[in-house]
This record gives C-alpha cells, sequence and structure tokens, in this order.
C-alpha cells in the first residue's frame, strides 16, 4: 500500500501536482515530539517502501531522499535499523548521485550527540548508538569503491573545532579511530589530520602558558625553584582585580590541556592496540605513517610541547625503530638545502630523544654522538679559520650540535665511557677525546649555548676529568660581542613575546621532550622515559653536597626548556 502510494505520488509529483510527494517529505521530516509525527510503525512502513521504489528515485526526487536521510534512525528499535541499513544499501547501489548525501548523513553522525538518556533516544546507549553508524558505514562502503573518497573530506569538515569541549573532541577520534578497523585505506590521511588538529591545540596552551608565566613575576623567563614544587596562592587565586586576565587563562589552559591530555591518550591506545595486535608489518607501517607525519608537521612545529611523544613512544615498539627514528633526525641536521630552522629544530630533537629515551642502548647513543661530534670537526677544519666572534646566527647548526653534544653528555654519559680505562682514568669513546678541541675553539660555543646546559656540562665535564671549562666560562663573562639580532628563524622568533627572546648571539633552541606533565597519557611514556639522576660520582664530595648539587643540576636542566615551567601546567590541573 505505501510503495503504491509513493508511485502515485511520483506520477502526480510529474504531472505538477507535487500534495501527495510534499506529504511524505512532511511525514519523513516531522520531529518526533511534533503532533503530526507518524507513528514508528508507520514510519518504518515508509522506509520499506522507499526500499521498494529505489529504482524509481531519481535525481528530481532529491528532496524525497534528504528528508529519509534526516530521519533519526540511529535511535530506533532494531528491526527499524535493520531496515534503514537496507534501504541505504538499496539507494547507493542503484543511483551514485546519492552516494554523496548518504556519505554525508554518516559521516555527520560521528559527532557527539548529547542526551543518550533523553526519550527521543529510546534508552538507546552512545555505544549502540555508534556501533549501529559503523554498522551503516562499513555496509555503505563495501558496496561502493569510491566511499571512502567520498567520506574523507566530509570527516574533515565535521572535525570539531577545538574551542569545542572535551566529549566532541574524543568521541569523533574515537569514531575515526574505529572507522580506520573497516576503512583502513584512509589511515595515512586522518592520522595526519588528527595529529595537525592535536598539535594546534598544544601550541596554543603553550602560548597562554608563557602568558601566564610572564604575569607571575618580572624574573628570569625560565627560572624553577625546585625546593618548593607548590604553587603560591597567589599564583593563580582570585585578585582584588575581578578581570585580571592570569585567572582567566588559567581556566582556558586547564580545560584546553584536559583536552589535550585526552586526545593524545586516545591516539596512544590506537598505536598501542595495533602493537598488541602481534602484526608486526601493520605496526611497522604505523610506524612509517607517524615518521612521516613527525618529519612534515611536528618538527616543523617550535612550540610544540607533547604531540611529539607520540613519536617518542611508538619508537620504542620494536628494536630498529629507535635507529630509523635517529637515521631520519641526523640526515635533517646534515642536510645543507633544508632550511636552517629545520636543522636546528632536527638537533634539539636527536638531543633530547637520545637523552630521554630509557629504551635506547649504548650503540646507538655512541652512534649518534659519534655523527654529532665528526660533524663538529669537520665543520671547524673547513670555517673555524673565517670566524671573528661566537656568531649564534651565521653558525646556528654549528652550535645546535654542538649544544646536543653537551646535553647527551649530561644524561649518558656512563654511556660513552670506554669498557677499556686505564689506571683508573676514564677514556672517552669515539669524538669526545677531540672535543676540547671545539669547546677551545674560535667558535667559543660555550659562549653561545644555553647558559645552563654550558653550566651542567661544565660540572659533570670536569668531575669526570673529560675537560676544565671553567676558564673559558669565566673569559666569556668579560667578552663583548657586537650587538646584532641573531634568531635562528625570524618566523619562530617572531612567535615568542619579548621575554622569551633569545639574547644577543644566544643560541635559540628547545628540548622537546622535556618531562611529561599531562595527568592521564602520560602512562604510555613514564616507563620509557629517562628522568633526570645525580648521581655519585666523587668518593670525597659528602652526602649533603650530593644532595644539594642534585636538586641544582635538576633546576638547571629544568631551566634549559623553552617550555613554560612544568609546575604551571599542574597549576593549571589543580584549579
Amino acid at each position: 500500500m505505501m510503495t503504491t502510494f509513493i508511485m502515485n505520488a511520483l506520477k502526480e509529483k510529474a504531472a505538477g501536482n507535487f500534495g501527495p510527494y510534499e506529504d511524505i517529505i512532511r511525514q519523513l521530516s516531522a520531529k518526533p515530539s511534533s503532533l503530526d509525527a507518524p507513528s514508528p510503525t508507520k514510519l518504518l512502513q515508509w522506509i520499506r517502501a522507499l526500499t521498494k521504489s529505489v529504482s524509481s528515485l531519481n535525481r528530481d526526487c532529491h528532496a524525497l531522499i534528504e528528508a529519509a536521510l534526516s530521519v533519526d534512525w540511529p535511535t530506533k528499535d532494531d528491526v527499524f535499523v535493520q531496515s534503514y541499513v537496507h534501504f541505504l544499501a538499496n539507494l547507493v547501489s542503484a543511483h551514485a548521485f546519492y552516494i554523496h548525501p548518504t556519505v554525508r548523513m554518516l559521516g555527520r553522525h560521528f559527532t557527539f550527540r548529547a542526551g543518550f538518556e533523553s526519550p527521543v533516544c529510546n534508552n538507546v546507549s552512545a555505544e549502540t548508538y555508534y556501533e549501529r553508524i559503523h554498522n551503516a558505514t562499513k555496509t555503505v562502503m563495501g558496496l561502493i569503491p569510491t566511499g571512502p573518497t567520498s567520506l574523507y573530506p566530509i570527516l574533515i569538515e565535521m572535525f570539531p573545532h577545538k574551542r569545542q569541549s572535551i566529549q566532541s573532541q574524543t568521541y569523533y577520534l574515537k569514531n575515526i579511530f574505529r572507522l580506520l578497523e573497516y576503512v583502513p585505506i584512509l589511515r595515512n590521511q586522518l592520522l595526519a589530520v588528527i595529529v595537525d588538529r592535536i598539535i594546534q591545540i598544544d601550541v596554543e596552551i603553550q602560548v597562554e602558558l608563557e602568558e601566564m608565566d610572564d604575569s607571575d613575576d618580572d624574573d628570569e623567563v625560565f627560572q624553577l625553584d625546585m625546593a618548593n614544587n607548590e604553587f603560591e596562592d597567589s599564583d593563580i587565586d582570585d585578585s582584588d582585580d575581578e578581570d585580571a586576565l592570569p585567572t582567566v587563562t588559567a581556566v582556558n589552559v586547564k580545560e584546553m590541556s584536559a583536552k589535550l591530555d585526552s586526545m593524545l591518550e586516545l591516539i596512544f591506545q590506537y598505536i598501542q592496540l595495533s602493537h598488541q595486535s602481534g602484526d608486526s608489518e601493520h605496526i611497522r607501517d604505523l610506524f612509517y605513517v607517524m615518521l612521516d607525519i613527525f618529519d612534515k608537521t611536528i618538527l616543523q612545529t617550535f612550540k610544540s610541547r607533547y604531540t611529539q611523544f607520540l613519536l617518542f613512544y611508538i619508537s620504542s615498539l620494536d628494536e630498529s625503530f629507535p635507529d630509523i627514528f635517529l637515521g631520519t633526525l641526523a640526515s635533517r641536521i646534515f642536510d645543507t638545502s633544508a632550511p636552517v630552522v629545520n636543522r636546528v629544530s632536527a638537533a634539539s630533537y636527536i638531543s633530547s630523544y637520545v637523552s630521554r629515551a630509557k629504551f635506547l642502548d649504548q650503540t646507538s647513543v655512541r652512534t649518534v654522538v659519534g655523527l654529532m661530534t665528526g660533524f663538529t670537526e669537520t665543520f671547524a677544519d673547513q670555517y673555524e679559520s673565517t670566524v671573528s666572534y661566537p656568531d649564534a646566527e651565521r653558525f646556528s647548526v654549528f652550535y645546535a650540535v654542538t649544544q646536543a653534544i653537551l646535553y647527551v653528555f649530561c644524561f649518558r654519559w656512563k654511556d660513552l665511557v670506554d669498557d677499556t680505562a686505564e689506571n683508573g682514568i676514564r677514556q672517552w669513546h669515539g669524538g669526545l677525546g677531540n672535543f676540547q678541541r671545539i669547546i677551545m675553539s674560535r667558535f667559543n660555543p660555550l659562549k653561545v649555548c644555553s647558559p645552563n646546559v654550558v653550566k651542567q656540562f661544565a660540572h659533570l665535564s670536569h668531575e669526570l676529568n673529560l675537560m676544565y671549562c671553567y676558564t673559558v666560562i669565566e673569559q666569556n663573562k668579560r667578552l663583548y660581542l657586537p650587538k646584532k639580532s641573531t634568531t635562528v628563524s625570524k618566523s619562530a622568533s617572531s612567535n615568542l613575546p619579548a621575554q622569551h627572546q633569545p639574547s644577543f648571539h644566544e643560541l635559540e633552541t628547545f628540548f622537546p621532550f622535556d618531562p611529561y606533565s599531562l595527568p592521564n597519557s602520560s602512562r604510555f611514556v613514564e616507563e620509557i622515559y629517562q628522568e633526570w639522576q645525580n648521581e655519585e660520582m666523587s668518593d670525597e664530595e659528602s652526602e649533603a653536597e650530593n644532595e644539594e648539587e642534585d636538586e641544582e643540576m635538576q633546576a638547571g636542566f629544568m631551566a634549559m626548556s623553552i617550555s613554560p615551567s612544568p609546575n604551571l601546567v599542574e597549576k593549571a590541573f589543580n584549579l
């Protein structure tokens, strides 16, 4: 009967009488709460009748199809859902021009929907709701070869804006990862988009944290009192000024940080599950996808603070991955055709990774240090005669690599001691034996590199009898250099507040694998992450001196970071 009504309505429409046709549209489009809404039984009859009439639903019936696609089918009973998915399958099989609106409807349902507990949802849980969406999507994708091509731009369009709620972000990501199980061809593209959206939030948090840091006091930008890791009430407490910006900023940082934490946790879980599947080829392919995303997106982003830990984590899942990652970074450093800012960034990444990756073996540490010391020696041979004074702009890559060596030494010096020590005197592996020549060269890296890195290296290298740097450091205090702007990258530097700009002739750099502070997603990192440990190096030092130096060096390493102080992140979460 319903099928006959539809066929007659189409004939009447062709003859110029739109009444019956529009009546069907009104019934399909009616809100369930409206008085003229059809009963669930009648609505089901309409869907089944449309399925039988699908061959007659040509392009001129697009309004009718849009009405049918607007039906809130995922909240109905199982019989209705089954009939509706059958309708979708017949529709896209019969008419290619209805593929796009069908796929668009499915993609729209990937977004977060509040109120699953309301009567309108017929007690359908979120899990059931989205599982029905995926079953329908899987059915449609299996019928049309061009389905993924049609779906991809719709998924990008529907991706929640970074300002939308945590629920909006996490529900959508969960649905994307579920989709990748049956539409794997979209994996590379969608992972790139996900990382891009995550890094946008990551960067915005760092900008706002810097504003909080600036508003707290006018002391040196990166100083951190390790003896008092609690926040003073005045840092973010209510002030007399109701419009105090630090409070507003801190609240926003808390929300954005929680959002970032949840999103990263989901992608960490996706990587973990891929690894646990036992398919070595799958995880290897995923690693190369993430490595490509790192190379094209993360490495290019100066202020990213947490997103890069995705590479840190996935590279720990196979013994061959760290060397591949390190090889990529090394190739970027030594690629003279690459932008200088990228080469310097790669040097920062390689130093931070080697220092912090607990899973990295001695061979890899020695190989990287050997490559870097070899580079500095060759560079010095070629250019030292042209040096008039330390110039962080002209020789930024050289200084970045030298600083990387200093930083790695502070963390991994035990891996750089040769096993064949003679007469109790340490013998150093590879190029470290000649590294003093670089330190004492006309490049004068101790003048240009981060003062905190220099301070820690000088302390350790003296204790370990590698070299004595304090004479050069004292001389540098009296060394006057011509005043000129020395930034590695104008674009990168211009993104920094004035207080965060590097001083004249000081290398602009950062340490991308600083301690991970996001509470939920940190579980993927903490077991493979090397914290700073100041182990006893001299029997003559007292326990009190060791503890004091440990605190001092820890504070120094925290101060090295261009990232805002980690306690600011904790402050935001503890509002």
